[in-house]
This record gives C-alpha cells, structure tokens and sequence, in this order.
C-alpha cells in the first residue's frame, strides 16, 4: 500500500456519512416542502381543497420529471454550463414568485 492509498481509506468513511447527511437534508426538505404545498395552498392562497390537492400533485409530478430529465440529460452536457442553467432558472423562478400575486404565476415559479 501507498500513502495516497492509506488516505482515501481514512477519507471513504467521512465522504460516505457526507454524502448520507446531504442526502438526508435534501430528501427531508423536499418531502416537507411537499407535505406543506396543501394546508399552504389552502390557509394562504384560499384554495378550495381539490384545487390544494391538485397543486400537490403538481409538484411532485414536477419534480419527478426533471430528475427523469436530469437522469437522461446530464451525461451530455458540460457540468459547469449545467448548473449555470439551474442557478438561472431558480433565479428567475425565485424573481417570478417574488413580483406575482396571482395564482398562475405562483404555479409557474416553483
């Protein structure tokens, strides 16, 4: 064994409980995000029920399809350029629901 070999063996455990706490932020947010899109949709928005259950549905089949597009997308495309993208976008989406006060663009910028 080498020493570069002696170090990614300390290194592996530290970057896998990493990557596990990222893991888990990620996927707890984004599940409570989703839990919270109804009684949101309802207390704030003054939604009738179907139409909060239906916005759920949106998001989550949202987010289903862009992973879905990410998965397909992400081997051809440079990284960097890639998440330039998404940082743009979330920019806009963030400035599009900051300037709306009606419910189609409140839609469109999550």
């Amino acid at each position: 064994k080498t020493g570069a070999d002696d170090a990614e063996a300390k290194a592996l455990p530290c970057i896998v409980l990493l990557t596990g706490a990222f893991l888990l932020t990620y996927v707890g947010l984004e599940v409570a995000f989703g839990g919270y899109v109804d009684p949101f949709a309802v207390q704030q928005l003054q939604l009738s029920k179907v139409t909060a259950a239906e916005l759920t549905s949106v998001y989550w089949a949202a987010l289903s399809l862009a992973r879905l597009t990410a998965t397909l997308v992400t081997p051809y495309v440079n990284h960097y350029r890639y998440i330039q993208l998404h940082l743009l976008v979330a920019w806009a989406s963030m400035a599009a629901f900051s300037l709306s006060e009606s419910l189609p663009l409140v839609v469109l910028s999550t």
